[in-house]
């Protein structure tokens, strides 16, 4: 499947905006939305950011504006206003970045966003979140369709590798910026960059670790079907305010399902994209299953308040503290 194609497989008949970074990916993805017929250029909103964390971005930024005018495209250029972080800049950069994307795509209608991430990308945070421990559902959700603040993101390239867009740029003579902190070693992201062609070279190439990652996949959608059997048995809500929630199920569930059910819980009231991590998730079912005289715990912003035969889920009150942080 050519790349056109791939964009439009996924492409929804309504306005959608793209997230361009002036990256040879997201250019690519910017001008093959503009040559498709199944679009209008008036229904496409490009849209950049400015991080502020280096001087080179406003010369990005002027690319993007200045590539999509050219193609008869609007666009957008939003700025990350506020004191920068000193560590962990990429990770708070990539959620600020989301924060900003959608929410222009709500006050804009928009209820679809592109995005360029390709199958080098999906193979890198594979190897970064394996490093980290995460558990089948993190090393899989790296997925071509997901969603995010109630917009939908399409990354039409998730499983296309980035020489394919760099090919694609070069023979549409395109123009694109390289982001210096691709190469900076002080990034996790930009060190395993280096790393993976050793494994390449040892005959683990994209295309196999491509396929364990699909087969990986469809096991943990299966468990997501098996944790939404249990979540309609076992879980009532009322009105996105509170979870009533069955203590039966964690005697009778397997232990992945019940961490799923309560990661999915929390992020009924959680602002994090993030769920906590797992050691404080498996702290939290040994408390539920436990004799314990406490009668409340905190985890993610929810309080989980023990009652007869089942747990009040609920947002934990900013300037409550009657209950205990697991």
């Amino acid at each position: 499947m050519n790349l056109l194609k791939k964009v439009e497989a996924i492409l929804p008949k309504s306005k959608v905006a793209v997230a361009v970074s002036g990256g040879v990916d997201s250019i690519a993805l910017m001008h093959l939305l503009s040559s498709s017929k199944r679009i209008s250029n008036k229904n496409i909103l490009i849209l950049t950011v400015d991080h502020g964390l280096r001087e080179s971005s406003k010369k990005d930024i002027r690319l993007v504006i200045d590539s999509s005018k050219k193609l008869g495209l609007r666009s957008q250029a939003l700025k990350w206003k506020g004191p920068k972080p000193k560590s962990r800049i990429q990770e708070i950069a990539r959620d600020k970045r989301y924060e900003l994307l959608t929410k222009v795509c709500k006050q804009e209608g928009i209820k679809n966003l592109f995005l360029a991430h390709h199958l080098d990308d999906q193979i890198e945070t594979f190897f970064m979140r394996l490093s980290k421990g995460s558990g089948l559902h993190g090393l899989t959700s790296f997925k071509a369709i997901t969603t995010r603040d109630g917009i939908k993101l399409h990354r039409p390239f998730i499983d296309t590798p980035k020489k394919d867009l760099l090919r694609y740029a070069k023979v549409k003579n395109l123009n694109w910026s390289d982001d210096p902190s691709n190469y900076d070693d002080r990034f996790t992201r930009s060190r395993l960059r280096k790393v993976l062609p050793i494994l390449y070279q040892e005959g683990i190439n994209q295309e196999q670790i491509l396929i364990s990652l699909k087969k990986m996949k469809m096991v943990d959608d299966a468990i997501e079907d098996v944790t939404e059997e249990y979540m309609r048995k076992h879980l009532k809500m009322y009105n996105n305010i509170a979870i009533f929630l069955s203590e039966e199920l964690f005697f009778i569930a397997p232990k992945e399902i019940q961490i799923r059910v309560i990661e999915k819980s929390i992020k009924v009231f959680s602002s994090s994209s993030y769920s906590p991590r797992r050691q404080k998730i498996e702290n939290l079912i040994g408390w539920i299953q436990s004799n314990s005289q406490d009668s409340a715990k905190t985890l993610g912003g929810t309080i989980f308040r023990k009652r007869k035969k089942e747990l009040l889920l609920y947002k934990e009150p900013k300037l409550l503290d009657a209950s205990i942080p697991i």
